[in-house]
């Protein structure tokens, strides 16, 4: 009897794990660097605006392994490395770049506006849309993975 609730009870975790991660992946392809957005209020700051974003904060270190596959991605790279941050908060710490968490924006009025928001440069054109170069996207994703190799080995 307890054999049948031991195999009973793996296959109904491996079966939720599964479901999780059907989840985490449709919420994945669900999210954009467009759902970032520049509050202009007092200071210039960039927001998430996001359910899907949302929803993955919510289930937490479950998605990291989905949002790091996707932070070299121009498309999703950004809101990705956003999520992370939220999720990782606590944890990033010493391994964290200085002034990671703080927004900070650089003005020329020939080029983009440029900020730098928890450990990613990323650009704002004269279109409003944001936007990353590839091989800050890379370096990115070099600096998550070596970080949560460190965090994983503690």
């Amino acid at each position: 009897m307890r054999r049948y609730i031991v195999i009973f009870l793996l296959t109904f975790f491996n079966l939720a794990c599964f479901g999780q991660n059907q989840r985490i992946d449709s919420l994945i392809n669900q999210i954009s660097n467009s759902q970032i957005g520049i509050m202009r209020q007092y200071v210039w700051y960039p927001k998430m605006i996001s359910a899907a974003g949302d929803t993955l904060i919510t289930i937490g270190k479950p998605a990291t392994k989905q949002l790091v596959a996707v932070l070299g991605d121009t498309c999703k790279g950004i809101i990705a490395n956003h999520i992370l941050s939220c999720i990782w908060n606590r944890e990033i710490g010493e391994f964290a770049r200085k002034d990671f968490r703080e927004p900070q924006f650089t003005y020329n009025p020939d080029s983009p506006l440029a900020f730098f928001w928890d450990g990613l440069i990323f650009y704002l054109n004269a279109k409003s849309q944001i936007f990353s170069k590839e091989n800050e996207l890379i370096d990115n994703k070099i600096f998550w993975v070596h970080m949560l190799a460190k965090l994983n080995n503690e």
